[in-house]
């Protein structure tokens, strides 16, 4: 099954096709560059290293960062339009620092909840959402 990545000038370049020069296929692709993440719930890391942040390349979105001192399985940021997959629900497994797991899941509102955690709430968890990409519609 082909997976087709929207271009600039609303050109599409899927797996089937064969591009040799991937100079030209970069200089297609939409980069919006990493943004800050606005951290609803949580604290931000004080190390630029875990800032959180959200990118779009074409039409592949990548977070990364950390969320420090989540006492709740609420809300902990929203993804802006454009950065949302608007017909369905995902879910991610990510880590904390409590060496323990989280399941993250990302509504078509854009909304980034913490909806499970091994880790002890009550003295917090810090939450890192490095590893999460996912394609957008």
């Amino acid at each position: 099954m082909a997976k087709s990545i929207k271009l600039k000038n609303d050109f599409y370049w899927d797996s089937k096709s064969i591009m040799h020069n991937k100079k030209l296929l970069s200089e297609l692709l939409e980069d919006t560059n990493w943004q800050d993440a606005e951290i609803l719930h949580g604290e931000a890391h004080s190390s630029s290293f875990y800032k959180c942040q959200y990118r779009k390349i074409g039409n592949r979105v990548d977070l990364c960062g950390c969320i420090r001192n989540v006492t709740a399985k609420t809300t902990l940021l929203q993804l802006p339009a454009g950065f949302r997959n608007s017909n369905k629900r995902l879910t991610f497994l990510t880590s904390n620092d409590k060496l323990s797991s989280n399941v993250i899941r990302i509504y078509e509102t854009g909304k980034l909840n913490l909806i499970l955690t091994t880790g002890d709430l009550t003295t917090g968890v810090d939450v890192f959402l490095n590893g999460i990409s996912f394609y957008i519609d």
